[in-house]
């Protein structure tokens, strides 16, 4: 696989580590001030809003990792191209429900896309590796 993709990749590593880094502060964040703000919902609320959080902790970890580990699977396999297009799915996903949720606030919709963009490229560059190959098989 090309190179631009495979450092695409380990870029978009990196950048859920950094996901990791700012969901993991959520619970200090003073602007979510969940300190007070999750007192306020009902306790079984409060508990979905922080397993949601924790599991959006381990996915942004399982990605990290297999953009770190298996970066060639990624392009190079059929199970690794369809991970890949499901992380471009959902970081396309997350650029749109920004709007829909809350506006254009602040550096998180550019930041939003992107992710959409570290793992889209190198996805369509995959993709029409796979086609090219498959057009020249006999």
């Amino acid at each position: 696989m090309h190179g631009t993709a495979r450092l695409l990749i380990y870029g978009a590593g990196v950048y859920n580590l950094l996901f990791v880094a700012f969901h993991i502060s959520f619970w200090k964040l003073p602007g979510l001030n969940w300190a007070q703000e999750l007192q306020r919902l009902s306790p079984m609320n409060s508990a979905v809003m922080q397993v949601m959080n924790l599991a959006l902790i381990a996915l942004f970890l399982i990605m990290a990792f297999l953009s770190f580990r298996h970066n060639g699977d990624l392009t190079g396999t059929p199970l690794g191209r369809s991970i890949l297009g499901g992380f471009t799915l959902l970081w396309l996903l997350r650029f749109i429900e920004q709007f829909i949720f809350f506006g254009y606030r602040g550096p998180l919709p550019p930041v939003l896309f992107v992710g959409f963009l570290l793992y889209c490229i190198p996805a369509v560059m995959a993709f029409m590796e796979a086609k090219e190959s498959m057009d020249n098989a006999p």
